[in-house]
């Protein structure tokens, strides 16, 4: 068995190569290659050459072209591996020179200082760019509060159903207006007091001791003077005109309709008492017929029934008619007369001629009363004159001051005739409600200032009148006549 000679330690064999890789470098440092800067000396081992190229065109040739630095330290150790195995040719050498290894010569000591160290050769690393201070991260964008949603839309209140309309209170219960309180006697102490809101174009009002009547076009109403609703006693009558009463019955006559009728008070159906009787325009009662106005004629009928009569005839305009206990009388504005003739029918009497803007007339147990209008000057009047003949006499003669004027509506209560007055204005009458004696004096005003008046009546305490609105009433008492 053969027993290999015992190879030095690795470090003794570096320590040996040293000096010659000193040289080396030195050398290699003062020759400067062309195209190498000096630190880039180029090693040739074994006879090759520099950058590779062998003189030779050898194959073996091994190139170390590394730059000095951190690859330069890796050729070194390369070379210290090939110095390693060449060491180990020389394991002829001397122990001694183990004995050395952790001394080296000077020569080796200055060799080593003049090359940089190994170290050097590091390019250090650029220092660690500073970051700078920590960019504060910006602050966390708060989140814009939650929008509140708005609050919840209320929906609209109920609409509340509009209250239910009040059906028109009836007609003739309106609230009591003006009613004012009474006196020790009972008197009001008002003088006047809205008494029907439902008058609106009465044509005629009547008065019996517990109601009070009124006729409008196409109906006939009346209301309790105590008062509460106004009843309507007959509707759908075309053009009624005139009202008259009994004991027992309301009457009227309608002249689009023609016709002739009357009502129970205590209720019932309306009755016909006559049709076809052309434009019938005034009625009056007495105790058995009932009398009425049309076509020129005076005509009647029994409240019991039968026949009807004619009066009169040629009396063409005839329509106010009022009756004693033997004559019908009528005004006749075609004529501009007054006249009379026998209830039972006979011979036509004039009272009175010349007689102009005739409207109405009342009587009395001795006269017959009428109002008129003089025409030059121009004068309102209100005439009378004996049942039994004789002159005509002018008790009231009031002059007309701007535009046109005239009495109507002429009523008789007791010792007192009363009227309504009006002068026409450019847009409406504006009228007064006036009295005098019978035989005429000083006229009184009762009442001034109303608009449009209509129709009067008057009782032993009130006197009523109609107007556009409604119908008032005068307490008497209060009012001082």
């Amino acid at each position: 068995m053969s027993i290999s000679p015992p190879r030095r330690p690795w470090v003794v064999q570096l320590r040996l190569l040293l000096p010659a890789l000193g040289l080396w470098l030195a050398v290699a440092a003062c020759s400067g290659q062309p195209g190498h800067p000096p630190g880039d000396a180029a090693v040739v081992a074994d006879g090759g050459s520099i950058d590779g190229v062998a003189p030779d065109g050898g194959a073996d040739a091994a190139v170390l072209d590394a730059p000095i630095g951190a690859d330069a330290t890796i050729a070194d150790a390369a070379m210290a591996d090939a110095t390693i195995a060449d060491a180990a040719m020389l394991d002829d050498a001397p122990p001694a020179d183990a004995a050395v290894i952790d001394a080296p010569s000077p020569v080796d000591a200055a060799i080593a200082d003049a090359r940089p160290p190994a170290d050097a050769a590091v390019v250090d690393a650029p220092p660690p760019v500073d970051a700078g201070p920590p960019v504060d991260a910006p602050p966390p964008v708060d989140a814009p509060p939650p929008v509140d949603a708005p609050p919840p839309v209320d929906a609209p209140p109920p609409v509340d159903a509009p209250p239910p309309v009040d059906a028109a209170p009836p007609v003739d219960a309106p609230p009591p207006v003006d009613a004012g309180s009474t006196d020790a006697a009972g008197c009001p102490t008002g003088c006047s007091q809205s008494f029907a809101y439902d008058t609106l174009g009465a044509v005629a009002i009547e008065l019996d001791a517990t109601h009070v009547y009124w006729a409008i076009d196409d109906a006939v109403r009346r209301k309790a003077k105590a008062g509460g609703p106004t009843e309507t006693l007959a509707s759908g009558q075309g053009g009624v005109y005139a009202l008259a009463l009994d004991a027992t019955y309301v009457y009227w006559v309608a002249w689009r309709d023609q016709t002739v009728m009357r009502r129970a008070k205590a209720g019932g159906p309306a009755e016909t008492i006559a049709s076809g009787q052309g434009s019938t325009i005034g009625i009056a009662v007495d105790a058995t017929h009932v009398y009425w106005t049309a076509d020129g004629e005076v005509r009647r009928r029994a409240k019991a029934g039968g026949p009807i009569e004619v009066v009169a005839t040629g009396q063409d305009g005839a329509y106010t008619i009022v009756v004693d206990g033997t004559h019908a009388y009528w005004i006749n504005p075609n004529d501009n007369a007054v006249a009379r003739c026998p209830k039972a029918g006979g011979t036509v009497e004039v009272i009175a001629t010349n007689q102009y803007y005739l409207d109405d007339l009342v009587l009395d147990a001795t006269r017959v009363y009428w109002v008129t209008r003089q025409l030059d000057p121009a004068r309102n009047q209100v005439a009378r004159r004996a049942k039994a003949g004789g002159p005509v006499e002018i008790i009231v003669s009031e002059m007309i001051y701007g535009g046109q004027g005239a009495f109507s509506d002429l009523i008789l209560d007791g010792a007192w005739l009363y009227w309504v007055s009006s002068n026409e204005l450019p847009s409406h009458y504006v009228g007064r409600i006036q009295r005098a004696g019978l035989a005429g004096g000083t006229v009184e005003t009762l009442l001034s200032g109303v608009d449009f008046p209509g129709h009067v009546a008057i009782d032993a305490t009130d006197l009523y009148w109609t107007h556009p609105t409604g119908t008032e009433r005068m307490a008497r008492c209060a009012c001082g006549f």
